[in-house]
């Protein structure tokens, strides 16, 4: 008796479930018919993004690459197995993953010490974010003396056009949220559309811009070596 008793309970609680879904999809577009409301939701989906830990996605590749450091961890101190030879070199390739991991630049010896005293000496106005972003502007001579290279024309070209693009998407995002407050008929769809392409011509502009920070902290770096 009791088990029919649940049995019916749980039938039901399904059917009170199953009819109460035409009201929840009716309250959403409700929400959903406003601009506020899409800006909520697009905010509770973007929330959920950057609070989602995609980290188990990236478990192998790290295992692989802490299985391989303790493989060198272990010959380094070996010393009776280890070959003198190669010694110096496993031991760079070692230093140069930890100064990875500190600084996000993989660098060898005389790369890695010019770069320490390059942030050593700036390190009042040059940041490690900074010399990641310019690394592949920065050179070193025999001397392991650090300068920056002068930009061709094509980064050059590159670093105005990006302005330029910035600047076009983002009076283009000013014009797309002006036209969605004002905008006469709000359904749905068209709310939508103008969400989308706000987003859209930001997250361009935004991107554009991102484009220019090597430069940026290039030339910043130029700016402090010849002080």
């Amino acid at each position: 008796m009791t088990t029919s008793s649940s049995i019916g309970e749980d039938a039901n609680s399904f059917t009170e479930t199953i009819q109460s879904i035409p009201e929840i999809l009716s309250a959403l577009s409700d929400v959903l018919s406003t601009p506020l409301g899409w800006l909520i939701v697009l905010g509770l989906f973007l929330w959920l993004i950057v609070n989602k830990d995609f980290s188990h996605l990236f478990d192998l590749a790290e295992r692989k690459k802490k299985n391989q450091l303790r493989d060198i961890e272990t010959y380094v101190t070996n010393k009776d197995a280890a070959c003198d030879d190669s010694m110096s070199v496993i031991k760079d390739f070692r230093d140069a993953y930890y100064f990875k991991v500190a600084t996000g630049i993989y660098a060898e010896q005389k790369l890695r010490e010019s770069l320490i005293e390059l942030h050593r000496i700036t390190s009042n106005t040059i940041s490690w974010v900074d010399i990641r972003r310019a690394i592949s502007f920065i050179l070193v001579d025999e001397n392991k003396n650090i300068k920056v290279r002068d930009f061709n024309w094509f980064e050059k070209f590159s670093y105005y056009y990006n302005f330029f693009v910035a600047f076009l998407f983002g009076f283009t995002a000013i014009l797309v949220l002006i036209a969605l407050l004002v905008s006469a008929s709000k359904g749905t769809q068209q709310i939508f559309f103008w969400i989308v392409s706000l987003l859209f011509c930001f997250c361009v502009a935004v991107y554009s811009l991102a484009q220019n920070w090597p430069i940026e902290s290039a030339k910043k770096i130029k700016k402090e070596l010849k002080k």
